[in-house]
């Protein structure tokens, strides 16, 4: 029973996409195209050798992970600022990207 229900809900987002009339639009559908909608446009980010990444990560006392939220702008804090700044100024990070 759930798995049908599930396998409706897809394809009513799948519908909702294409422009088919559905009676009514669920919070998912609105996201599922919202997400596709953004994976369209080019994301701004901090383009990188990739080894650097990693020594950023120890200079930075930070996580690896961190390092690519912030190279990605996915976290605005004041270590990812940092982070971005040290990437581009000693590690030769470009910016690319629009947003």
């Amino acid at each position: 029973m759930v798995v049908i229900l599930k396998l409706f809900i897809f394809a009513a987002c799948l519908n909702c996409e294409r422009g088919t009339k559905v009676r009514k639009k669920s919070d998912k559908c609105k996201k599922y195209i919202i997400k596709n909608k953004e994976k369209e446009i080019m994301k701004k980010r901090i383009v990188m050798d990739r080894g650097d990444a990693v020594k950023l990560a120890a200079s930075m006392h930070c996580t690896r992970e961190m390092v690519s939220k912030a190279l990605n702008f996915k976290k605005d804090t004041d270590l990812a600022r940092r982070i971005r700044h040290v990437a581009k100024s000693q590690y030769g990070g470009m910016e690319i990207g629009s947003r």
